[in-house]
C-alpha cells in the first residue's frame, strides 16, 4: 500500500473500526453523535478526493454514505438497520482506501 494518501486512510481506517465497535457493541447516544460527525466528515472529504483524482465513482458512494450519517438532518432507522448501514459503511471505507490509493 502506498503511503502517499495517508491523511485520507488513516480517516478512513479510523472511522471503519468505529463502524465496526458500533455494529457490535450498544454504546450510550453520545457514541452515535461523534459517530455521526466523523463518519460524515470523512465521507465528504473522501468523495472530494475522490472527485479530485477523477473517480467519480466512488464519489456516488461516499456522498451516500454522507447522507445517511449527516449530524445536522438526521435519518432515523431502527437498530436492526444501522447494524447493517454500518456494515455496507465499513465495506465502502475499507474499499475506498484501495481505490483512491491507486495511481
Amino acid at each position: 500500500m502506498n503511503l502517499k494518501n495517508i491523511s485520507l486512510q488513516i480517516p478512513l481506517l479510523v472511522c471503519a473500526a468505529l463502524l465496526g465497535l458500533a455494529a457490535i457493541v450498544h454504546f450510550p447516544n453520545e457514541y452515535y453523535h461523534i459517530l455521526r460527525i466523523a463518519v460524515f466528515c470523512t465521507s465528504i472529504y473522501a468523495a472530494l478526493y475522490a472527485l479530485q483524482i477523477s473517480k467519480s465513482l466512488w464519489v456516488l458512494p461516499l456522498a451516500a454514505t454522507a447522507f445517511v450519517y449527516n449530524p445536522i438532518v438526521r435519518i432515523h432507522f431502527s437498530r436492526g438497520i444501522w447494524d447493517v448501514l454500518d456494515i455496507v459503511a465499513i465495506i465502502v471505507f475499507v474499499l475506498s482506501i484501495f481505490v483512491l490509493n491507486r495511481d
